[in-house]
C-alpha cells in the first residue's frame, strides 16, 4: 500500500506518475521514452494506462494513488479532468483536450507552425516551380496549423502554392478515388514542384501518386513530410525526407512540469510548447544537378552511419568503389561540401540536439555522435558553434527558460 506522499504544506512527493494515452502510436513510445528519463533517475514508479485496454480511470487512481498524471490529450475522457482536479492530482495533458483550461490542467503542446516552417524551407531550398501541400484524411488543428505556415511560407518567399484538401476528397470515395484525385492534383502543378504532406502517411499517399503519374522523386516531385517514422520513412520506395516533433523533449518537460507543480501546488496553468528534431533529409529532397555515381549511396550512409566511430571518410570511399580522389570530387561537385564535413556535419547536428537533454554527459554525447574522444568533440563543436558545448547548452538553457513563467529544474 502506497503511504501518502503530502507534506506538512500541501507539496507532493512524487513518487508516482500515471501516464494515459490511447494506442501504440510513435507519438506516444517517444513521449514516453522522455518520461523515462527524467522518472528513473529519480526512482519515480511510472504507471501506463492505454485507454484501449478499457481500463477504469476510478480503480487507477484508487489504488495507484499517483502523484501526477501525464495524459495525451486525445486519450482523456469526459469528466477525467475534473476528476483529477477534485482529488489534486497535478496534471499536464500533451495535446488540446476539451475542458483542460477550466480544470486548472497544465498543457503542452507542439509549435506544429514551426516545424511545417522547417520543413517548407527545405522545399523552398530547391528553387521548384510550384509547390503543394496536401492535408490529413479529416480536418483538424494541427493539420490546419500546418497548411496555414506552408501558405504563410510561400508568401513571405514570394512563391504561390496550392492546398489539396484530403478531407473533402476522402469523402468521394474510396482509397483508389482519393489517389487519383492526389494524381490529378500532380498533374495541374508545373513541374519541377515540391509537395510538403502533413505527416509522413500522407507522404507515402503523395509518394505513390507520383510514381502512379511516372514522376521522377525528387527531380520532378520532391516530397517532405512531419513525423520521421524511421519504418515509414526508410522503407519507403524513395525514402522520405521528413521531420520529427520533438515527443521525447516533450516528455521530459512534462514531468518536469509535475514536479514543479507537486512541489508549488498553487502553481498558476502553464502552456508551454516544444518544437522539433532536426530534419532528415531523404532522397525525395536529394536533389544534384549533377547526378553522379554513388553519391546519393555515400549520402544515404552517412546519414545512417555517423554515429559509428569506425565510419570516416575511407568508408564511404569504399562504398563509392572508386579512387579517394575521384569520390571526393564526385561527392564534392554534387554537394557542395567534402565527404569528411558531411560525417562531421551530421554528427554535430545529432550533437546539438542531444545538448537540450541535460541529463547526458558531454562525454555521453560525443561517444553517442562518433566523436573518438571529447577532446575532438570540443574543438569540432567550437569551431562551428564558436563556444563550448557546455556553453552552448547554457546559453540554450538562459533562452528557453526567459520565454517561461518559471524555471524548469
Amino acid at each position: 500500500m502506497k503511504t501518502d506522499s503530502r507534506s506538512a504544506g500541501g507539496s507532493r512527493v512524487v513518487q508516482t506518475v500515471l501516464y494515459i494515452y490511447e494506442g501504440g502510436y510513435l507519438t506516444c513510445r517517444r513521449r514516453l521514452a522522455g518520461i523515462y528519463k527524467v522518472t528513473t533517475p529519480r526512482g519515480i514508479r511510472v504507471v501506463l494506462m492505454d485507454v484501449h485496454a478499457g481500463a477504469d480511470i476510478g480503480q487507477m487512481l484508487d489504488f495507484w494513488k499517483p502523484d501526477g498524471i501525464v495524459a495525451e490529450g486525445d486519450a482523456v475522457r469526459a469528466g477525467w479532468l475534473r476528476r483529477f482536479a477534485r482529488r489534486k492530482i497535478p496534471t499536464v495533458l500533451c495535446g488540446p483536450a476539451a475542458g483542460a483550461d477550466a480544470c486548472g490542467c497544465h498543457r503542452i503542446q507542439h509549435d506544429s507552425r514551426t516545424t511545417a516552417r522547417m520543413a517548407v524551407r527545405e522545399l523552398l531550398s530547391l528553387d521548384y516551380a510550384a509547390y503543394g501541400c496536401v492535408e490529413y484524411w479529416t480536418a483538424c488543428e494541427w493539420s490546419d496549423r500546418r497548411i496555414e505556415e506552408f501558405s504563410e511560407s510561400l508568401r513571405r518567399a514570394g512563391r504561390r502554392g496550392e492546398v489539396f484538401r484530403s478531407s473533402v476528397e476522402c469523402r468521394q470515395g474510396d482509397f483508389r478515388d482519393f489517389l487519383a484525385h492526389v494524381s490529378a492534383f500532380l498533374r495541374r502543378l508545373p513541374k519541377p514542384c515540391g509537395i510538403f504532406a502533413v505527416n509522413d502517411e500522407m507522404a507515402l499517399n503523395v509518394l505513390a501518386a507520383a510514381q502512379r503519374e511516372g514522376y521522377d522523386v525528387p527531380n520532378e516531385v520532391a516530397i517532405v513530410g512531419i513525423d520521421n517514422d524511421e519504418l515509414l520513412c526508410d522503407n519507403a520506395s524513395v525514402s522520405l525526407t521528413s521531420i520529427a516533433p520533438d515527443f521525447e523533449k516533450s516528455g521530459m518537460m512534462a514531468v518536469e512540469l509535475l514536479l514543479k507543480s507537486a512541489a508549488n501546488p498553487r502553481l498558476p496553468p502553464a502552456n508551454l510548447t516544444y518544437g522539433a528534431a532536426p530534419l532528415v533529409r531523404r532522397r525525395s529532397t536529394s536533389v544534384f544537378k549533377v547526378r553522379m555515381h554513388g553519391v546519393l549511396e555515400a549520402l544515404d550512409a552517412i546519414r545512417t552511419r555517423y554515429a559509428a566511430p569506425e565510419f570516416d571518410v575511407n568508408a564511404v570511399v569504399a562504398l563509392m568503389g572508386c579512387s579517394r580522389r575521384s569520390a571526393e570530387t564526385r561527392f564534392l561537385k554534387s554537394t557542395g561540401e567534402t565527404i569528411g564535413s558531411a560525417i562531421r556535419r551530421h554528427r554535430l547536428e545529432a550533437a546539438e540536439q542531444m545538448l537540450s537533454d541535460a541529463h547526458r554527459s558531454i562525454a555521453g554525447i560525443a561517444a553517442g555522435c562518433g566523436f573518438s574522444d571529447v577532446g575532438t568533440f570540443q574543438k569540432a563543436f567550437i569551431r562551428a558553434y564558436g563556444m563550448s558545448p557546455s556553453a552552448w547548452r547554457d546559453a540554450q538553457r538562459a533562452r528557453r527558460c526567459a520565454n517561461l513563467p518559471f524555471v524548469l529544474a
